[in-house]
């Protein structure tokens, strides 16, 4: 900040505490305080939307390495020269193929057509937020210029060149900050009310792509659904086939043994 800036932004402040006094009038425009209060609702919405689908887009890659991490111990538990082995080989390609061709297929749609619109809407944000902080400034400036004329118009006659160029600047600072309101008042309802046409196509391209990436992995796990540790398919029920699998670890003599 340049040192006329810094004296600039402390005026400011100054203009700030005596109006919190009373010493000088405040600008109170409820109907611009009503539409800011509405764009900043928004900016929280969006901001969260963004990181939850940022998120989500994380947790499907975090989902399928993990997929394949189990895969890939799971085949330590096989010989790999048994039917189990070349059934847990096959998983393990599988998960592989997922995580390496399918989720990256997703990952590039989901970025084109979800991530960044959302990002895109968000980078606006920032501009109207740079605005509105203008806004107040100019704001301050007028009430100031408004209070120093106001004071020399009451003063005598004596004043009346202090006090034109008072009423000049009043008139200058009052247009700056008029036109600045008139364009956010403007354009912080067309922002906020353009959010559902902007972003369902968004929606729209996110269930599809879920659609797609759930169908295809389904695809490459179905030939594998049925099929049993000796690599032919599973006749009976998994819940019995594990039953029986527990009994038979409840008959070993360890498991029956009484700590004392």
């Amino acid at each position: 900040m340049s040192w006329s800036g810094f004296k600039k932004s402390m005026n400011r402040t100054g203009i700030s505490l005596m109006q919190g006094f009373g010493a000088i009038d405040k600008t109170v425009d409820k109907d611009f305080l009503e539409k800011e209060a509405s764009f900043k609702h928004l900016q929280v919405k969006v901001e969260e939307l963004h990181k939850e689908a940022r998120g989500y887009g994380e947790a499907v890659k975090a989902m399928t390495t993990a997929q394949l991490q189990v895969a890939e111990h799971l085949e330590h538990f096989y010989d790999p020269n048994s039917a189990g082995g070349a059934y847990s080989a096959q998983y393990r390609q599988t998960m592989a193929d997922i995580d390496t061709h399918t989720r990256p297929e997703f990952d590039d749609v989901y970025q084109e057509t979800v991530m960044n619109p959302i990002g895109r809407y968000c980078g606006y944000i920032p501009e109207f937020n740079a605005a509105i902080s203008k806004r107040g400034r100019k704001l301050l400036d007028y009430d100031q210029a408004r209070s120093k004329a106001k004071k020399l118009a009451d003063k005598q006659p004596t004043h009346v060149t202090g006090g034109t160029r008072a009423e000049q600047a009043e008139s200058q600072a009052r247009t700056t900050y008029e036109v600045l309101n008139q364009q956010l008042s403007d354009e912080i309802p067309q922002f906020v009310n353009i959010r559902v046409p902007y972003l369902e196509p968004s929606f729209e391209a996110l269930l599809k792509a879920q659609l797609k990436f759930f169908e295809d992995s389904y695809a490459q796990l179905q030939t594998s659904r049925d099929v049993g540790a000796d690599g032919a398919p599973g006749n009976r029920p998994m819940n019995e086939q594990v039953e029986d699998v527990l009994q038979e670890m409840r008959d070993l003599s360890i498991c029956g043994m009484t700590v004392r």
